[in-house]
Parts: structure tokens; sequence; C-alpha cells
């Protein structure tokens, strides 16, 4: 992953934030993609189209009503306690607009989430795709 240094508005990275309970078999490929949380329906649709795992990295900035937000969808979206795994990034949203210490504003860390569901892939085989 990219230095975390360089990320001045990490908060938090919690990956496996919610681990699918479902079991990857010989062939599967996963789905690797990032998103942010107003994105969430677009991540269904993924789901309703890919027969396997989804390995999901969503950008939060502000958790106190965005990851009640998740935890519903993972809850209700048939399917996504079975082959969704998301990982979580909790994110200064004063870093993105150069507030907060930042020395200048920072821009959506598109690589660091990717590279975040890429790396916590359940299977060797990936398939990277932008979750709209």
């Amino acid at each position: 992953l990219e230095s975390v240094a360089r990320l001045q508005g990490l908060q938090e990275l919690r990956v496996f934030h919610r681990r699918a309970a479902g079991e990857t078999r010989n062939g599967d490929v996963t789905l690797v993609t990032q998103l942010s949380v107003d994105r969430l329906a677009s991540l269904g649709r993924q789901l309703i189209s890919w027969p396997s795992f989804i390995s999901a990295a969503i950008l939060v900035t502000h958790p106190e009503t965005q990851l009640p937000e998740i935890e519903n969808w993972w809850l209700r979206d048939p399917g996504a306690s079975q082959r969704v795994d998301l990982h979580i990034l909790l994110w200064n949203v004063d870093a993105l607009k150069g507030g907060s210490g930042a020395t200048e504003p920072q821009r959506y860390p598109v690589n660091f989430l990717r590279n975040t569901a890429l790396i916590a892939a359940r299977t060797e085989v990936v398939l990277l795709l932008d979750v709209d």
C-alpha cells in the first residue's frame, strides 16, 4: 500500500470491516472495486451481476451517518453478507478540502482504496472494475 505518511486525511483503515460468510471455490474470480458511500446502489447492481466474491473498499468521511448506511446495505442487500467483503477507509473530510492541518487539498484516494481491496481479495485471480 502507499506510504501512510503521505495520506494526511487517513484516520483509520478497517480491512474486513465486514467479511462475507461464503467460501471460495476453485476457479472463483474476485471482483475488486472501490467507492464512496453515495455509490452503494452501484455496488448492489454489481452484486446482482457478479456471481462470485466482491472485495470493496469504501471511503467514509462522515462515520456517524455513513457507517449505519453501509451496515444497513450489507444486511439488507441479497447476497451481500454471503459474497461481499467490505473494507472501510475513515477519512478526514477536511483534508480533502485542504483544512484540518493538511498542507494542500488531498485528492480522492482511489489508489489506496483500490489497493486495499486488491490485497484483501480472497482469490488469486481478480477483476479490477470501477463500481459505476
